[in-house]
This record gives structure tokens, sequence and C-alpha cells, in this order.
């Protein structure tokens, strides 16, 4: 039928514990709820707030590319310059604070 079969992904939810598992203080959890303060190694409101305001400045700084008939691209896209970098670093900084896996060097 010319359709592409695919294995199911897994199912994964960041953040959350099987139901009746005991928290695990090695674990990170960044999924706490926004506004709620930061739950054990997890955001909080004002990470998030901060995750939405670099999510806006890339957007806001991203233009299409256009076509080779002078048309706006739906395909590639240019960023102004030094607004990946400094969102890279921003994310960096604020994701130092809160290690996916304590301890783990990469």
């Amino acid at each position: 039928l010319g359709l592409i079969e695919t294995a199911p992904m897994p199912r994964r939810v960041c953040g959350r514990r099987p139901r009746g598992s005991s928290p695990d203080s090695s674990a990170s959890s960044i999924g706490s709820s926004p506004g709620s303060g930061p739950g054990p190694g997890g955001f909080g409101g004002p990470e998030f707030d901060r995750v939405a305001e670099l999510i806006t400045d890339v957007l806001t700084a991203t233009e299409p590319v256009a076509t080779a008939a002078g048309t706006p691209g739906k395909a590639r896209y240019a960023i102004a310059g030094g607004v990946a970098d400094a969102t890279r670093a921003a994310a960096a900084e604020l994701l130092a604070d809160f290690p996916l896996y304590p301890g783990l060097e990469l």
C-alpha cells in the first residue's frame, strides 16, 4: 500500500514516577507544575517563565528564507545573528542547576 510501518514508540512522561513507586532522591524531576515552586530537583515557576522567554526570543528573531521564486519559504529559516548562541548559553546556564542525572559528567 505504500505505507511505512513503524514500531510503536515507548510511552515516556518526564518528571513522573510510576504509581506505587517510592521517590528516589537521586532522580531528577522537571515535571513540577508551573507556579507551584520547584519540586524535588525540578523546575518551578521562575524557570518555566525563563524557558518561555527563550522560546519567544528565538521565534521573534526567526524569519523564513525566500524561495527561488522570491516567496517566503516554509522549509528554511534564518535566525538573527547571535540569538542562537545566546539562547544556547542561557539554556545551559538554566539547566546547570537542574541536572537530569546528578553526578553524571558528560
